[in-house]
């Protein structure tokens, strides 16, 4: 790859790194060390040989070498490396070349190195990354931490590039810092991500034939580009914004989006938003649109979230359109290529819709993103705006629930307010992406917790100050859309299906396995001929982890299996008795691996009903 192969690359694997690189000046903060005119190392600009990247023209090869040996006790068989720094590269080729078959995944924090990478070196080896994820020095590492955290499961190996812990050991320390925070908040919720992956997954399948033929939200971006646009959630303070709502809905003055329930006390005060946003799997998520749908509201139109509850989807009676979520939906991933061959953008999961809906207009370029209804705080003991309620959640706290300790924070007004951890947690992220973004964010939640990066300004002052001009229309509702390659998703379900009978025949000769090397164990039999069979079982057991199903579907279905079982072949490696020791790795690697035909035949029946959903209406 040359420099336009390696951007060509870029828009059609990672177009979010490629918007920010296209027009990248670098601050010149390094200078290129040339050899024969290519450019084989980075320098710091007026320093000592310490200040290469790579330790110089002479060390390339060595310190590669030495980057990959120094960790070599910490890269095991179920390893996730995790590398912060790409540097040139060098590195990373030499752990393909060593670990040929080891998942991968990248942090760079230097936009001015993977600059001076583009311009000069392949970044072939990427194609073989999991993930790749550009940061920039200085700023927060909590969003792309959480990215990761969400991404990754089992043990992680972070792999840091040593010029990259002197140059930036603030960073390199904020982001060890951060990625632990994720993980242990992880890790908290990882019972309810294993109840809940089932049902992202599942929900992924059944939509994706609406997915498929609906439009993807994220390439409107000409209508709503520089364009006011407000998120109304259903904070308590949002039934004193109602008129204001309803002069802007008159005057066509911005967007409006309503996340959540928000919806009801609109419709009741006969507001109707441009459109609805929703993404949650959960059933109890149809009783948020219940009034629309019992009422056959066709006006409004659903942004849906690819995994949300199939229901809610089936049953909507408006004009829908889709946003992909890139970590809970591997199934858009997998089948989803836009006609000239790029991939398509998505957002990132979150505790909430209104962050999705926030991500999505940031990506759309809208500004300024108004939040309304946003308290993420309790106010007069109130948790919903009035008018919403549902049986297990009253707009009200409850007696109990006015008892508990909450959390301490500051109000808009400078006040201290309550606020529990869940709201606590959707605030923060909210200002994780509120800092990313370049664009303007105005809060007009009265009474609502103070969210770091926004101008708190009433609703009433930014309609006088700001919304002068009559700018929302239709005209996306119904522009036409060219959606998805129909030869790419033929494709990819094809080798899905041929890959998922391979994965249930693979699993047949494991189970096999297993129960040859469980009589052997259990008759006492002699070490070498248990180390034989367990020998044969690991290599069928690698192979099956290398098939196409498991790694893009089954693995993703039961992230907390895969945890456990990690957990207890670790706690088995350290028994010291012979037979007790191989009998309790192998009833580990048993209890994953049927729990995984478990998980994988659940789905079965959704996947091939899709796949022949979608390709009878490719012949229509």
């Amino acid at each position: 790859m040359d420099r336009f192969d390696n951007l060509n690359y870029l828009r059609a694997n990672n177009k979010e790194v490629y918007e920010r690189m296209k027009e990248y000046k670098p601050e010149n903060v390094f200078e290129q060390v040339k050899l024969d005119g290519r450019v084989i190392d980075l320098r710091k600009e007026a320093d000592t040989d310490a200040g290469f990247i790579h330790g110089g023209p002479d060390q390339l090869e060595e310190e590669a070498e030495k980057v990959i040996a120094a960790q070599k006790a910490m890269i095991k068989e179920d390893s996730h490396v995790l590398f912060f720094g790409t540097g040139l590269g060098y590195h990373i080729e030499k752990f393909i070349e060593l670990y040929p078959n080891q998942p991968f995944s990248i942090y760079e924090p230097s936009m001015e190195i993977f600059h001076h990478l583009l311009q000069s070196r392949s970044i072939s080896f990427m194609e073989r990354a999991r993930g790749f994820i550009l940061g920039e020095i200085g700023k927060d590492n909590h969003p792309h931490a959480d990215a990761l955290a969400s991404q990754l499961s089992g043990r992680v190996t972070v792999i840091p590039l040593p010029s990259y812990e002197l140059l930036y050991p603030e960073d390199y320390a904020d982001f060890l810092d951060a990625l632990r925070t994720s993980f242990e908040r992880k890790r908290l919720n990882l019972v309810t991500l294993a109840n809940n992956q089932m049902n992202w997954i599942r929900n992924s399948i059944i939509n994706f034939p609406t997915t498929f033929t609906t439009p993807n939200i994220l390439k409107k971006k000409s209508h709503f580009q520089n364009k006011p646009a407000i998120i109304v959630a259903a904070g308590p303070s949002l039934h004193e914004e109602l008129e204001n709502l309803r002069y802007i809905k008159e005057n066509r003055l911005a967007y409006i989006f309503a996340v959540g329930s928000a919806n009801k006390p609109l419709i009741q005060a006969g507001i109707y938003p441009d459109a609805v946003c929703s993404f949650e799997p959960q059933s109890v998520n149809q009783h948020v649109f219940k009034e629309i749908v019992e009422r056959e509201i066709k006006e409004i139109p659903m942004i849906f979230g690819s995994s949300i509850c199939h229901q809610t989807l089936t049953n909507y009676p408006g004009q829908k359109f889709h946003v992909l979520i890139n970590t809970r939906d591997p199934i858009s991933r997998l089948y989803a290529k836009n006609t000239d061959g790029t991939l398509p953008e998505t957002v990132n999961d979150a505790y909430s819709i209104a962050i999705v809906a926030y991500q999505m207009l940031m990506k759309l370029g809208s500004s300024p993103i108004i939040l309304a209804g946003q308290n993420l705080a309790f106010r007069k003991g109130q948790y919903y705006a009035k008018g919403i309620s549902y049986d297990w959640r009253d707009a009200e706290l409850s007696e109990e629930e006015l008892k508990k300790q909450y959390i301490p924070v500051e109000d808009v007004n400078g006040e201290w307010i309550e606020t529990d951890a869940s709201l606590n947690e959707m605030r923060i992220l909210l200002e994780n992406y509120i800092e990313m973004n370049q664009n303007e964010t105005i809060n007009t939640t009265k009474g609502g917790a103070k969210i770091k990066g926004t101008s708190f300004v009433e609703l009433i002052d930014v309609i006088h100050s700001r919304l002068k001009n009559p700018c929302a229309a239709d005209e996306w509702i119904a522009e036409e859309d060219e959606g998805y390659s129909k030869e790419f998703f033929i494709e990819a379900s094809t080798k899905l299906e041929k890959e998922k009978t391979n994965f249930f025949n693979q699993e047949r000769e494991l189970l096999k396995g297993i129960e040859k090397a469980k009589k052997l164990v259990e008759a006492r039999k002699s070490a070498v001929s248990i180390n034989h069979a367990v020998q044969k079982l690991n290599g069928l057991y690698k192979g099956w982890t290398q098939n196409y199903f498991y790694k893009e579907i089954a693995s993703s279905l039961n992230p907390l299996g895969y945890e456990v079982f990690a957990e207890k072949m670790k706690k088995a490696r350290e028994i010291t008795l012979f037979h007790k020791q191989r009998s309790e790795m192998i009833g580990a690697m048993e209890q994953y691996i049927k729990k995984c035909y478990e998980d994988a035949k659940a789905i079965d029946g959704y996947l091939t009903a899709a796949h022949k959903e979608i390709g009878s209406q490719l012949k229509n």
